[in-house]
């Protein structure tokens, strides 16, 4: 490998240029050949307002994770090779389609209702709410409890009605009023069981940006309502519901 050129030629006050650098050290910068990857010789460039330092030293800098050409006062006149490790730049997510999903990402039903305790919860209630929802306690089973008078959400892809398509009605698990018709019910990969639509009156909505779907009888809370045009006529809307907030009664034969 050849020896580098000194740069004592370039010392002085007035700015230095690129050109006349590469032009000086042509014969002396050592080739492609002679380097051992990962090493690579790239373009080097001079900023026009760059100035010597007060030392003489003249400063010639590359691309940051390529080389750098460079003198300082305590060292020799050298071209130094630098290698600066390769950032990786991390993947881009695809764009989210808003409505379009429901888990803890995308429409937010994270539960943070499995980590509070149902007493602590209640103790934490208005006098009047403490009574009704202790009654509730003795009346639904744990899981219950927790989703239709907490407002949880089961764990993704095991509910009991996600791939349930038998013809009949689905009832609020809390006070068996009627909500969805069989017919209302469609296939998605979600986790959750999907329906299009809802018999007349059954289901109170709250909020606006994430709406929530409520038993219009106990208020007990089945689960959001998502839109998009991919969801069937004539709503365009898809009620992602827990299936332990629904009881199945199958239609009389």
């Amino acid at each position: 490998m050849a020896s580098p050129a000194p740069l004592s030629s370039f010392r002085g006050s007035k700015p230095v240029s690129g050109r006349r650098v590469l032009s000086e050290l042509n014969s002396n910068v050592p080739s492609r050949n002679d380097l051992q990857e990962p090493y690579k010789v790239v373009s080097l460039e001079v900023p026009e307002s760059a100035q010597a330092e007060s030392s003489g030293d003249a400063l010639v800098t590359a691309p940051d994770d390529k080389v750098v050409l460079s003198q300082s006062p305590s060292s020799v006149d050298s071209v130094a090779l630098e290698e600066k490790p390769r950032e990786e730049k991390p993947l881009l997510k695809p764009p989210e389609v808003v409505g379009d999903s429901c888990d803890a990402q995308g429409c937010g039903c994270a539960d943070g209702a499995a980590e509070i305790d149902p007493e602590a919860w209640i103790g934490a209630l208005d006098e009047e709410s403490r009574d009704k929802e202790l009654a509730w306690l003795a009346q639904l089973s744990q899981l219950q409890f927790r989703v239709l008078r907490m407002k949880g959400t089961e764990e993704i892809h095991t509910g009991e009605y996600c791939e349930h398509f038998e013809d009949g009605t689905y009832v609020c698990s809390g006070c068996a009023l009627p909500l969805y018709d069989s017919t209302h019910k469609f296939r998605t990969g979600h986790g959750w069981p999907a329906f299009g639509d809802n018999l007349a009156g059954a289901l109170a909505r709250h909020g606006k940006r994430k709406v929530e779907i409520t038993c219009a009888g106990c208020d007990g809370h089945i689960g959001h309502v998502f839109k998009s045009s991919r969801y069937p006529k004539p709503h365009h809307e898809r009620h992602c519901s827990n299936s332990i907030s629904l009881r199945f009664v199958p239609r009389p034969v």
